[in-house]
């Protein structure tokens, strides 16, 4: 009996054998797709206990979730990295949505909106009512329309800013072309001059027109002449960067612009009753500059600033 059950056995065994060989046979890429549907979990020889075979599972799927944390900072990198462009571009679209609303209203005389509008740097150079009045002196001048040409942003800067270059359209027809700035400050885009802006704020004078301000520079000039009263001018501008200097008087007896590099001295007699506009700027490289004003000897006013601008008005 013993011999006839391990006969049986034997038997057995072999046809569990044959049975599985013939398993394998069938298509291997059916083979495939199935162990793909099957749950991921580790097959476990009979020599593993149910907690190692817990233990060997839990492993494999952390590692799984390390696999697809990888994976999705992979996707995400290439994501980015792939569209530098377009990110460039909708900072180019931001910076000219706010350069046309800033000239916009500059057309539209709405100086409110523009002082508002300025960077923190340029609206320190004037106060709201000088801004008013001196942008009312130059639009009586002559009307323009402003077309943006072209924007260039500046990557090699610490902060963020943008070249912006307009086009200006008189009523007579003439054109002009004006580089400016706009920085990002506050969270939106603001307007920064540029040193033709300076220059052409220095010589605008607050409330009068260009008709008025020429029959005033001719009167006071006879009234000058005649009473003789004078008072001697001494500007002294110094700057390690080249920059853009503006002097005017009141009456435009006295008007200067040239650009420099180091320290020069102006001298020139004005009406005693005449104030004065002195500005030194550079947008491009912030360097020290500084302007010292002296009257019949004594010192007037000065100022000066690291950032590459100094303005005295008096």
């Amino acid at each position: 009996m013993k011999k006839t059950a391990l006969l049986l056995m034997s038997l057995a065994v072999a046809m569990t054998i044959v049975v599985a060989g013939c398993s394998d046979t069938p298509n291997k890429n059916v083979a495939r797709k199935n162990a793909k549907e099957k749950p991921k979990t580790v097959v476990v020889n009979k020599g593993l206990s149910k907690q190692e075979e817990k233990k060997l599972n839990e492993r494999l799927d952390e590692l799984e979730k390390k696999v697809g944390v990888q994976d999705e900072k992979a996707s995400n990198a290439t994501s980015g990295n792939g569209q530098p462009e377009s990110s460039q571009q909708q900072v180019e679209d931001q910076v000219q949505a706010a350069a046309e609303a800033y000239y916009q209203a500059a057309a539209d005389r709405d100086w409110g909106y523009t002082y508002t509008h300025l960077d923190s740097e340029t609206q320190n150079a004037f106060t709201e009512d000088e801004w008013f009045a001196k942008n009312d002196q130059l639009a009586d001048n002559g009307e323009a329309t402003y077309t943006i040409q072209s924007i260039d942003i500046d990557n090699s800067s610490q902060e963020s800013v943008a070249n912006v270059a307009v086009l200006l359209t008189f009523s007579d027809g003439s054109t002009s072309l004006r580089n400016t700035y706009f920085v990002y400050e506050d969270g939106s885009w603001k307007h920064r001059f540029g040193s033709e802006e300076y220059n052409l704020f220095a010589t605008a004078q607050a409330g009068t027109s260009s008709t008025s301000a020429s029959s005033s520079a001719s009167a006071a000039g006879s009234a000058s002449a005649s009473s003789g009263k004078t008072k001697h001018i001494k500007v002294i501008v110094s700057s390690n960067v080249p920059v853009d200097v503006s002097i005017s008087d009141d009456n435009f007896d006295w008007v200067q612009q040239e650009e420099i590099n180091g320290t020069k001295t102006y001298e020139h007699d004005i009406a005693s009753d005449s104030g004065l506009t002195v500005s030194a700027a550079n947008y491009e490289l912030r360097g020290n500059v500084s302007i010292e004003v002296y009257e019949n000897g004594s010192l007037k006013t000065q100022d000066s600033d690291s950032t590459g601008l100094a303005q005295v008005i008096y």
